[in-house]
């Protein structure tokens, strides 16, 4: 397989089976197929797509990306976790000054330890919540483990990002998990990656959804990001990447009122008509004597 091919789902949409034959790239959906030319999307770049099924089956959206360095992003275990010396030295020597010219696009690297959150707000009757994390940079989408009846959840997560463009911040989001709906959010923080720490451990504060106001609770986060100077000064003067993530629907009342409105209105006539109906039968029914 030549290349990376990365696809970035919502909650909401339906899991499919992604194959890999070529530079083609084979949707499959329960028994319908699409088909998507990856030799025509522009690399290190991240697309929206809309894929049309075979047999008039639907469309399926899906976000690509289409990369020529594989393992861009990764999930391991804090526990398993040991540093490695060799590592760290492959990765100052690839994003050293004398590499500047060498894919522009690939800008830094970026190590995020989820290790534990504190004081969580309880979404559930029991006092308690299901928390899960979702760590997000601009396209890219990890998350962590849900710890299930508890407000203190350990997670112990280890997250790497290939950096595009190092004036972007990370979201750290915490959501409850709702087996029978939409995850309920808890709380989130953004770090802009110019004002990482090294090996700094610390408590981030939790806030709102528009990040303005605070939250209850606070998440341990340990980072490390090594970039390259020259790459990222020449991605500041270029258009900053598209975000392409689904952003929740904000709730409204008007439309709230103006669904009442309808299930109303379609019950008031459901019962009319059965008024009518109950008296057509007495019209044609005579009592017998």
């Amino acid at each position: 397989m030549n290349g990376y091919q990365e696809t970035l789902l919502t909650q909401r949409q339906r899991r499919f089976l992604l194959e890999l034959c070529s530079r083609k790239v084979q949707l499959i959906f329960f028994n319908s197929r699409g088909e998507v030319d990856i030799s025509t999307l522009e690399a290190e770049r991240t697309h929206f797509l809309e894929v049309e099924l075979e047999d008039n089956a639907g469309i399926i959206e899906l976000l690509l990306t289409v990369s020529g360095t594989s393992g861009t992003e990764s999930i391991s275990d804090l526990g398993a976790f040991v540093a490695d010396p060799n590592r760290e030295r492959e990765l100052i020597k690839r994003y050293s000054i004398k590499n500047s010219l060498k894919d522009v696009k690939d800008v830094g690297w970026l190590q995020v330890k989820v290790i534990k959150a504190q004081n969580l707000a309880s979404a559930d009757i029991g006092g308690k919540s299901d928390p899960f994390c979702v760590v997000e940079l601009v396209n890219s989408r990890l998350q962590t483990q849900t710890q299930y009846k508890t407000l203190n959840p350990e997670w112990g997560k280890v997250f790497t990002f290939q950096v595009k463009d190092c004036h972007t911040a990370l979201e750290v989001t915490i959501y409850d998990e709702d087996k029978h709906g939409s995850p309920e959010f808890l709380g989130k923080c953004a770090i802009p990656l110019l004002r990482i720490r090294n090996g700094e451990k610390r408590f981030y504060a939790l806030k709102d959804k528009k990040l303005q106001g605070r939250a209850k609770g606070s998440i341990l986060l340990e980072m490390e990001f090594i970039y390259n100077d020259i790459k990222a000064a020449i991605r500041t003067v270029n258009p900053t990447e598209v975000r392409y993530m689904e952003q929740e629907p904000k709730f409204k009342i008007s439309i709230l009122q103006k669904n009442l409105q309808r299930v109303t209105s379609m019950v008031y006539a459901d019962s009319e008509e059965e008024e009518e109906e109950v008296d057509e039968s007495k019209v044609g029914f005579k009592k017998p004597r």
